[in-house]
């Protein structure tokens, strides 16, 4: 699975440590006026906000000055492929998505679960390096048949891997991974490994629950956001 970012970072958020100062977001609402749910009809979840101009991404997604990576767990945003098109000042204009909700309802009323809050408190971001020994692990474990392995080297290997935590650039961790990459939707080309969050957020209970990852692609060129969510 290729990567726009090849060094792997972990996503961790609350309070920062000491001395670090970083313009980055969990959670929170989307920067976007556009951010608006095509089926729903309301803003749209926001996993993070990101400082682009950050060295950490390279300067891979220039011009792009923020990106507010987005999601929407009440209908079939989820159980699609989402695109989006992302511009400047966190801007974005959708180009695709899977229509309505599952249970004819949209916004579903109980999924993933009742009370589902409107957004999900902010707290600052920043990012931890993957030790390199984890990645090379990540690596290995991917490279063999699932079927080939016993059931306790697969647990040895899941634990050592830190299966629940976000992830931006590297070889995240998945349950499956596809066969094709998502394509661009504007040029068709494939698209690349952006980022993957897990169920973890500022709310005890989660995005949606235990075991979902969402995982983000992105195409540079034409500045397209791709999203897609498994569950193990």
């Amino acid at each position: 699975m290729e990567s726009l970012i090849r060094d792997s970072y972990l996503i961790r958020w609350g309070t920062p440590p000491p001395g670090l100062c970083q313009k980055r977001e969990f959670c929170g609402l989307p920067r976007s006026k556009n951010s608006i749910c095509p089926n729903c009809q309301v803003l749209m979840m926001r996993h993070a906000g990101l400082d682009l101009t950050d060295p950490v991404f390279g300067g891979e997604l220039k011009p792009l000055d923020w990106l507010d990576l987005l999601f929407c767990w009440k209908c079939n945003v989820a159980h699609g492929s989402f695109f989006y098109h992302a511009q400047m000042g966190g801007e974005v204009t959708i180009l695709d998505y899977k229509k309505g909700s599952e249970d004819g309802d949209s916004p579903s009323e109980d999924f993933p679960y009742d009370d589902y809050p409107g957004w999900f408190l902010q707290t600052p971001l920043w990012l931890e390096d993957l030790p390199k020994e984890i990645q090379e692990l990540r690596v290995k474990h991917f490279s063999y048949d699932w079927d080939d392995r016993s059931e306790r080297a697969r647990s040895v290997s899941l634990k050592a891997i830190d299966s629940d935590a976000s992830q931006i650039g590297g070889v995240p961790f998945l349950w499956n991974f596809p066969d094709k990459r998502m394509v661009c939707p504007i040029c068709h080309a494939d698209m690349k490994f952006f980022a993957v969050f897990s169920n973890e957020s500022t709310d005890p209970r989660g995005f949606a629950c235990d075991g979902v990852h969402v995982v983000y692609e992105i195409f540079a060129g034409c500045r397209v956001i791709g999203v897609w969510q498994e569950i193990d």
